[in-house]
This record gives structure tokens, C-alpha cells and sequence, in this order.
């Protein structure tokens, strides 16, 4: 994909887009978005893995924590500090499917479905109506997950 927006910090479009989407069965335990609050999450209880659907472990931070804690995204509509998406998995950093993520043997990406919302989301639009990490966010977009460049699923909310 050809990066068709320009973002601060040298982040490409790929990894920008995948801040403030919705989580999956994770959450941050405060809703001020801070460098320190990224590392103050949980899972859900009952949560399960959105590759393989076993009992989730953790969440893995997508993007990782490391690329960039927030990022603050300056809109038509506003300034939106964002963080990474939360995605209850199996295993840790190294293992299960949270292992695979980090050795780049699964690839997860957010994908709208359609490009008027994606228009909506870096314009500051969309973020007026849904806020960052929104449950409804679901409603235009999903998680792709591939392996390989083999579609494994898409995942829309926890169902």
C-alpha cells in the first residue's frame, strides 16, 4: 500500500493505522492516554486468543509498545493521542500465539471496509463519533490476521 497520508515520527501508514482501533477482550485501565498508561492493561476475564481461540494469557500491543508508546494524530477535527490496540492472545512475548505475532509469523492489520471510512478516521471525523478503541469501530473495519501472506480470519469484536 502506498502511504497516502503523512505522519510524524517516520511511522509509515501501516503502523499509524493500526493505533486507537478497537481492542479485543483487553482493555486499559485508564482511560487518559499517557506513555506510563500503556503499561496498565488487563485482559478480560474468560478472554480467548483472537489467532486460535484458546484461553488468552496476555494482550500484545498492537502496534508494539515499543515502535511507539502514543501517537499523537493531528486531524482536520483536532489533536487525538492515541494508543496501540490491545489484542488478548495465548502464550507470552516468546511463546503461543503472542510469540508468533513478535517473530513476524502472523501478521495482524486493521482493514476498513470501505475507503470513506479510513478518509473519516485520519480527517478527525470518525474519531468525533467513535472514540479511540471504540467497540463500534467494529462496524467499519476489522482485524485481518495472515500467516505468510495466507489469510488465517478476520476478526470483528469478541463474538
Amino acid at each position: 500500500m502506498t502511504d497516502i497520508h503523512a505522519h510524524p515520527y517516520g511511522l509509515s501508514h501501516e503502523v499509524a493505522e493500526r493505533y486507537g482501533k478497537p481492542h479485543f477482550m483487553a482493555h486499559y485501565l485508564s482511560g487518559n492516554a499517557t506513555a506510563k498508561s500503556v503499561d496498565r492493561y488487563m485482559v478480560e476475564e474468560d478472554a480467548f486468543c483472537i489467532v486460535c481461540g484458546r484461553s488468552a494469557t496476555n494482550a500484545h500491543h498492537e502496534p508494539p509498545k515499543g515502535i511507539m508508546r502514543t501517537f499523537p494524530m493531528a486531524t482536520d477535527h483536532g489533536l487525538w493521542l492515541l494508543r496501540p490496540s490491545l489484542l488478548a492472545v495465548c502464550g507470552t512475548g516468546t511463546t503461543g500465539c503472542h510469540g508468533k505475532i513478535h517473530a513476524k509469523l502472523l501478521r495482524i492489520e486493521w482493514v476498513w471496509d470501505e475507503p470513506g471510512f479510513e478518509d473519516a478516521w485520519w480527517n478527525g471525523s470518525l474519531l468525533e463519533s467513535s472514540e479511540p478503541h471504540s467497540p463500534s469501530l467494529y462496524e467499519v473495519g476489522c482485524w485481518r490476521i495472515t500467516s505468510g501472506g495466507v489469510f488465517i480470519k478476520e476478526v470483528r469484536g469478541c463474538s
